[in-house]
């Protein structure tokens, strides 16, 4: 059987993961090299303490979109559910009448598009912090439509995008494939470099 065919049969199911160990059961499927995701999204919680003029502190911190829940996919011809059921930290897998519960496709796209919508919106607003921290003089992009680029610094280090559009004050609007679904995220052109 070839690879793509292999991948059209593989199918996302649910598993179940003790409390608070859905990085380490993704961590431990990856390496068995599974299919794994295990959404997140960005949360504000308190620091305990306060600014100069007694505002309460917040910091923004990355916590699973669905606790206790991560999504793995693999053939269900294989005798791959067994395997799931070793890694540390998995309890079960979610089931329905007794049978593992299938993630459907819709499903899955409309939380790859609502963490990734989320992301960007909390990555730009940590980029425009940080850009408001520091005078800058900004120059046009170097970057052009349709461009291929490599991400250098901030949370999508090292991933490879297309340019959708940059303007002249350096921002570059990229577009990523995530999980087939193409994804807009908008970065300053200083983090980016040209690929080869």
């Amino acid at each position: 059987m070839n690879t793509e065919v292999q991948q059209l049969n593989r199918i996302w199911y649910v598993v179940c993961t003790q409390p608070a160990a859905e990085d380490r059961c993704a961590a431990g499927l990856h390496a068995r090299k599974f299919e794994v995701y295990a959404p997140s999204v960005y949360r504000r919680v308190p620091t305990g303490r306060r600014t100069a003029d007694g505002h309460k502190q917040v910091r923004e911190v990355a916590r699973p979109m669905f606790p206790g829940y991560i999504f793995v996919r693999f053939d269900p011809g294989a005798e791959d559910f067994a395997g799931v059921r070793k890694v540390p930290g998995v309890r079960e897998f979610l089931k329905i009448d007794a049978r593992p519960a299938v993630v459907p496709p819709a499903a899955l796209e409309v939380m790859v598009a609502t963490e990734a919508a989320q992301f960007a919106k909390y990555a730009d607003e940590v980029a425009r912090q940080e850009r408001a921290k520091q005078p800058r003089h900004r120059q046009p992009s170097p970057f052009q439509s349709g461009d291929a680029v490599k991400v250098i610094e901030g949370p999508f280090r090292d991933w490879i995008a297309e340019v959708e559009r940059a303007d002249d004050l350096g921002r570059v609007v990229l577009l990523f494939d995530l999980l087939g679904r193409k994804t807009r995220i908008t970065v300053d052109s200083d983090a980016l470099e040209a690929t080869a």
